[in-house]
C-alpha cells in the first residue's frame, strides 16, 4: 500500500491487496474474532498467542477501508491493554494469560534491539550500527 500511494503504479495496490486478502482469509481464527499465528507451509496454527505487532494490522484495516474488522481488532487488543495498563510481548488466547512477562527494570533502560529491515537483512546500516549487546553491557545499564 506504502508503494502504491508513493509511486501510483495500480501492480502495487493489487499486490497488498492479494497479500491482504490473503492474510485475512488463512489466519482469521474459525470462532473468535482475532488473526492467529499459523504455519506458512500447512497453514495449520502454530501457536496460540497474539503478539504486540499484530497490533499494526489495525492501521492496515482502516487504511484499506475496513474499519468493522479494524474496529473489532482494536477492542480485542484494546482489551489486552486494560488487563495489564499496556500490551504484554504476547497474549496466550487460550490460557488468557500473557505469555512473556515485563522485561527487569535494569534492563529497560536498554534501547531495544534494532527490528528495521536494514540491520537484519545486511543493508547499508548493519555495517555503521552498534550490536545491540554493545548497548547493554553492565558499565552502561542505568547510565
Amino acid at each position: 500500500m506504502q508503494a502504491y500511494a508513493l509511486f501510483g503504479k495500480p501492480s502495487y495496490l493489487e499486490l497488498f491487496e492479494d497479500a491482504l486478502g490473503s492474510t485475512m482469509r488463512q489466519t482469521r481464527h474459525e470462532f473468535m474474532p482475532l488473526f492467529t499465528n499459523v504455519n506458512m507451509d500447512s497453514g495449520a496454527l502454530s501457536n496460540h498467542w497474539v503478539d504486540s505487532l499484530q497490533a499494526a494490522l489495525i492501521t492496515v484495516l482502516v487504511l484499506n477501508g475496513n474499519l468493522e474488522a479494524a474496529a473489532v481488532q482494536h477492542a480485542l487488543h484494546f482489551s489486552i491493554w486494560q488487563r495489564y495498563g499496556a500490551m504484554p510481548e504476547r497474549f496466550n488466547w487460550h490460557l488468557k494469560v500473557r505469555c512473556l512477562l515485563p522485561r527487569p527494570a535494569a534492563a529497560r533502560t536498554c534501547p531495544p534491539p534494532p527490528q528495521h529491515t536494514h540491520t537484519h537483512c545486511g543493508g547499508p546500516f548493519r555495517r555503521r550500527a552498534p550490536p545491540y549487546s554493545a548497548c547493554c553491557t553492565p558499565d552502561r545499564i542505568g547510565s
